[in-house]
This record gives C-alpha cells, sequence and structure tokens, in this order.
C-alpha cells in the first residue's frame, strides 16, 4: 500500500506502524491529519489514529479508514506503534499532543485484535512533558523496551525497559 503525503484532496498521513492479526490479515495504523497546522505551528493540527487492513499480505488495503483512536488531545493524537503480547493481546502506544509543551505517551491494551480498546493509560505523567515518537520491542526475557525523546529540542532519549505484566497493570 502506498499512503500518499498530503495533497491538495488529500491530508497528510504520516507516522504508520504495521501489525500482522491471528485471523491472517494485516493492520496497518497511522496518524491522519485533518489540519496540519494551528496557530501557525506545524504538527499542531487535528488528527486521529486511524486503520487499515490487508487480507492478503499487504498487497491489497481496504480503502476506508476505521478510527482506532480519536483525537483526544487538544491538539492531536499520533505516532502509533504496536506490539503483540506473548497471550495474543495488542498494545497500542502513541502521543496525545496538547500544546507544543504537553504531548505525552500513552498506551491502550486490545484484547480483540483492535476492535476494542480500553481506556489510555499514562506512560509520563509530568504535565509540562514533551514527548515524541515511541517505539517499542519486545525481549525474549519477558521485557519490553519502551522508546522516545523527551523534554525540550527533544535532547533527551529515554529508553525504559519494563516487564510485560506493567502492561497489565500489575508491576511496575
Amino acid at each position: 500500500m502506498f499512503v500518499k503525503c498530503k495533497t491538495e484532496e488529500r491530508e497528510r498521513r504520516p507516522g504508520g506502524f504495521v501489525c500482522p492479526r491471528r485471523d491472517g490479515r494485516v493492520l496497518y495504523a497511522y496518524t491522519r491529519f485533518s489540519t496540519e497546522i494551528r496557530d501557525g505551528i506545524p504538527d499542531s493540527g487535528d488528527a486521529e489514529i486511524v486503520a487499515r487492513f490487508s487480507a492478503d499480505g499487504g498487497l491489497t488495503w481496504t480503502t476506508n479508514d476505521t478510527t482506532v483512536v480519536a483525537n483526544e488531545g487538544a491538539c492531536n493524537v499520533c505516532c502509533p506503534s504496536l506490539l503483540r503480547l506473548q497471550d495474543g493481546d495488542l498494545i497500542l502506544f502513541y502521543l496525545r499532543k496538547n500544546s507544543q509543551r504537553d504531548c505525552i505517551p500513552l498506551m491502550r491494551r486490545s484484547a480483540d485484535e483492535g476492535a476494542t480498546w480500553g481506556a489510555p493509560w499514562l506512560l509520563e505523567d509530568d504535565p509540562d512533558g514533551w514527548f515524541c515518537y515511541t517505539s517499542v520491542h519486545p525481549l525474549a526475557d519477558g521485557t519490553v523496551l519502551l522508546g522516545y525523546c523527551a523534554f525540550e529540542e527533544l535532547a533527551h532519549s529515554r529508553i525504559a525497559k519494563v516487564p510485560v505484566a506493567w502492561l497489565y497493570g500489575e508491576a511496575k
């Protein structure tokens, strides 16, 4: 699938992530901007996380977007990453942007292949935090690496190693 960047007829669609589903289809989640600029600031416009699906290994894709996370931020939601846990659940990591000084990473869990998602869970609780580009990677020892940039000018990278149980709210 080729998702075109912004044209006069189509909004910009950056930040995608692909994940195979148990039914054999492939889920592609990405950011869909409906407006790109707010108050002269790029990437501050309205956006939501949407998905498309492929039943043939990625050769063809559904043509309609399915909303995964509606815009719950004052600006947008963006930068989805997906992780399949060993028990089959999916974890969605994403960012909620309320302003240029308030962009925080969250996660949601789905036990039904992404048909529904649980409530958002904050990964960082700094009210003045600014974070960007979530990245997730499972390790063989039962932990997950969470990587993202943080703070002013994105000057600091953070990589947290957390037990999978933490993603279920069982331990931190």
